[in-house]
């Protein structure tokens, strides 16, 4: 049992999950597990303390620090957990009766390939997400979305109107005798 965790990020690899605190992710053979808000954060402080025992007090305090809950609480959280990480066989999480609990990891050098792998995921969601909210141009820099190519589309002719002659309108057009005696239309 290897637990790995980086210098400078709250990240631990151990056995095939990684963990990120900091982007609240949790990957198992670099797959996303959904972890509860609580259960998440039981996690991350036994990581952070792993090989230490931590009360139950402890973790109650650090876990729920602005309500008052019962022990069976963080007993559920401990439970979905384990089910989560698939404890039965690895045994990551130690239970020390009448006392609390201690995850059980030794820690390890190189946290290099989980690095990169949270790192090229991150960068795949940002462009994703940016791709979904950029315009589609074509090559003459026009926006490329659906209008528009229904407009250009050779199926559908879109005249313009025809423009009006600057100075003469079909009023002032009139029979040469109404203009001869000067009359004017309004």
């Amino acid at each position: 049992m290897v637990a790995v965790r980086s210098a400078e990020e709250r990240i631990w690899h151990f056995g095939d999950f990684i963990v990120d605190a900091d982007r609240r992710l949790l990957l198992r053979n670099e797959h996303p597990l959904a972890a509860g808000p609580k259960a998440f954060d039981l996690l991350a402080i036994l990581l952070e303390n792993r090989g230490r025992i931590l009360s139950k007090q402890f973790l109650l305090d650090a876990v729920w620090p602005d309500a008052i809950v019962d022990v069976n609480n963080l007993n559920q959280q401990v439970a979905a957990l384990r089910r989560l990480l698939d404890d039965s066989s690895d045994g990551w999480i130690e239970t020390i009766p009448r006392v609390g609990f201690r995850f059980r990891a030794e820690l390890a050098e190189k946290p290099n390939r989980a690095r990169r792998w949270i790192a090229a995921f991150t960068v795949l969601m940002i462009a994703l997400v940016l791709a979904a909210f950029v315009p589609k141009r074509d090559s003459k820099g026009r926006n490329n979305s659906r209008s528009d190519l229904f407009r250009r589309s050779p199926a559908t002719s879109i005249r313009k109107p025809n423009r009006v002659r600057q100075g003469r309108s079909s009023r002032s057009m009139r029979s040469s005798p109404e203009r001869s005696r000067g009359v004017t239309t309004p």
